[in-house]
């Protein structure tokens, strides 16, 4: 659905994870969302 509203990849990948993390976190986001050590950080 993104790619509809946003022909951009590039501006599509940038506001995919945006979403994802209010909606559904990807598997990229999902490192985010769980409690990571200060290394991470």
């Amino acid at each position: 659905m993104l790619k509809q509203a946003f022909p951009s990849e590039g501006f599509c990948t940038q506001t995919s994870s945006r979403l994802s993390r209010n909606i559904t976190p990807a598997s990229g986001d999902v490192k985010l969302e769980r409690p990571v050590p200060s290394e991470s950080l």
